[in-house]
């Protein structure tokens, strides 16, 4: 009889929707001090973190899941991930929680993922009164590295 897997994703916010990103695939997560409008605060004009600390490619995750752009939340965070040897920033209204689930709490994404970007998402998870879409970060990064 196969074991039942247990997975720990990482709970953003993008707008009313909620996220899960495999803990393993993150880094770190900033808060960045000042705007993250490109040209101001943190950022520089070519959507790059950089300061003493760090230089790195930033994405806004709403406009690749959500397919347009909101406006900056007050908690927002960048979720740093690695991959293939660089490190990229993703934007996201609020990074909230560390959720612990098995294999049988990941369904595949329903029909009410209709307003999101199917694409990058791999399946979800629904709880009592909440669903969390779990992000397929090979799909997504790769998208990010070709683009």
């Amino acid at each position: 009889m196969p074991q039942n897997r247990n997975h720990q994703f990482l709970c953003i916010n993008l707008d009313r929707y909620q996220f899960g990103i495999e803990v393993g695939k993150v880094n770190e997560i900033i808060c960045p001090k000042g705007s993250t409008e490109p040209g101001r605060g943190a950022l520089s004009s070519e959507n790059r973190l950089c300061n003493e600390a760090a230089d790195f490619k930033i994405v806004r995750l709403d406009e690749l899941l959500l397919q347009r752009r909101e406006i900056s939340a007050p908690e927002e965070r960048l979720v740093v991930v690695e991959y293939e040897g660089d490190k990229i920033g993703l934007v996201v209204d609020a990074a909230r929680e560390i959720l612990r689930v098995s294999d049988e709490q990941i369904t595949p994404v329903g029909h009410d993922s209709r307003d999101l970007n199917a694409d990058f998402l791999e399946a979800e998870i629904v709880e009592e009164d909440k669903v969390i879409y779990i992000i397929s970060m090979e799909r997504l990064l790769q998208e990010i590295k070709v683009g």
